[in-house]
């Protein structure tokens, strides 16, 4: 026994000793890929500086040792060989975090804003780093301060509120501006104190620029749009605000329908605005009232008092707003009886697009839609192979009392296009299986 013993022991002590050897061998091999991939970021050729950064980037965690030359290759002329050099520093060890810290204070800007934007990659965001990234709203390089701003907003830290919308109140950089918007909506909730201001954006950008001179070639309608979004993901406290917009009589078109996209945007968040909806439900503009429609079916249960209007949506000019109306109403009440005889008027609309929206939204209404079968097979018969195919669809997903259309699926198995075929096959398949 004592001989087996020994012999197992032996065994072990082999095995385990090169297993030792070769997590050593290992790590000298990366050791070494390492250093050949750091000689890479100082190559003539910027392909090959390329390729050395971007194989670093793929190294979980970045060796401390690696930092002083990423952060030289942050200089680089060429964007890509900078873009995963800021990767990989947002990847180095968490020994080396406080020596990347002190890259902020760097007489480079373009360091300073690599820095920033390695901080703001972070997973999860350094919250010990947002004093330090304060003092980076103040830099003198918009860059770096457009950077400071992202960080700041995947921080999330209530410190950075105040000096973020600040920030925004007098920075006269497109680029610093946006990434300040887009920093404060992703406070969500927290970030509030910001909606008078991105509310007024929204309104009028144009008088907001005015007031802060325009520096570079970011359109107002962008940041308009920023604005809009950040508004959206703030919540339920932005609804009535972005609804005074349509107050306004002075607002321009393009304002009033980035104040109904940022409604949109908002989902059942906005059901404070349903009011200001069911208006723009009348708005002269088709873009709005298309926004208008499927923000209060994103509502849901939460604009029931909206039915009525939305009824009136069904004759609306635009087939759009008639489909859409239709799927409104289904959203907010699943058992109404308008909205399947909508979409079945949809289906013969000249548009071969609205035929295809209108058999689609029958697909997603699934059994439902059993009262559009006979209809559906007469599509069968479309002119455009993609609506045949999303009416195969369609009847597929109606299931068993779909049988009524099962002579026109048989007819469609000899159809010209083959994904029309293999739906109706698919179609005639689940029909028979499910009775």
């Amino acid at each position: 026994m004592r001989t087996i013993a020994g012999t197992i022991i032996a065994l072990m002590c082999l095995y385990f000793g090169w297993r030792a050897f070769q997590l050593l061998q290992k790590a000298r091999s990366e050791e070494k890929l390492v250093s050949e991939l750091v000689k890479g970021l100082k190559h003539n050729e910027k392909d090959i500086r390329r390729s050395a950064a971007a194989n670093l980037a793929k190294l979980r965690p970045i060796p401390s040792e690696v930092l002083p030359a990423l952060i030289e290759a942050t200089k680089d002329d060429d964007q890509k060989v900078r873009y995963f050099v800021t990767l990989c520093m947002s990847r180095v060890e968490h020994g080396s975090f406080s020596a990347l810290m002190k890259e902020l204070s760097n007489e480079d800007p373009r360091v300073r804003s690599a820095v920033a934007e390695s901080l703001g990659l972070m997973v999860p965001a350094p919250k010990e780093a947002v004093s330090t990234l304060l003092e980076g709203l103040k830099d003198k390089d918009s860059a770096v301060r457009a950077k400071a701003a992202f960080a700041l907003g995947r921080c999330k830290d209530d410190k950075a509120l105040g000096p973020l919308v600040d920030l925004l109140k007098s920075e006269k950089n497109g680029d610093a501006r946006w990434s300040t918007i887009v920093a404060l909506g992703q406070f969500g909730p927290k970030g509030k104190v910001a909606i008078p201001l991105l509310a007024q954006i929204v309104k009028d950008p144009a008088s907001y620029q005015r007031r802060v001179p325009i520096s570079d070639l970011m359109s107002d309608q962008t940041i308009a749009n920023t604005a809009a979004r950040s508004l959206g993901q703030i919540g339920p406290d932005s609804a009535i605000p972005l609804a005074l917009v349509f107050n306004d009589p002075n607002c321009g078109s393009m304002s009033r329908l980035t104040a109904a996209w940022g409604l949109e945007q908002m989902g059942p968040n906005a059901s404070p605005a349903v009011q200001t909806l069911i208006f723009l439900l009348h708005d002269h503009d088709i873009e709005v009232r298309q926004r208008a429609i499927r923000t209060l079916g994103k509502i849901g249960v939460g604009a029931k008092e909206a039915k009525q209007s939305l009824i009136i949506c069904l004759d609306d000019l635009a087939p759009s707003a008639r489909i859409g109306a239709a799927v409104a109403l289904y959203q907010i009440d699943p058992m109404n009886e308008y909205t399947v005889i909508a979409l079945i008027k949809g289906l013969k609309n000249n548009e071969p697009s609205m035929r295809f929206f209108a058999a689609q939204e029958l697909e997603i209404l699934g059994p439902k839609a059993h009262a559009a079968v006979g209809h559906l097979a007469d599509a069968l018969g479309d002119q455009d192979p993609e609506v045949r195919r999303m009416v195969a669809r369609a009847l597929e997903r109606i299931g068993p009392p779909a049988r009524a259309a099962l002579p026109s699926l048989q007819k469609a198995l000899k159809d010209q296009n083959q994904g029309v075929r293999e739906s109706a096959a698919k179609a005639i398949k689940k029909i028979r299986e499910d009775k």
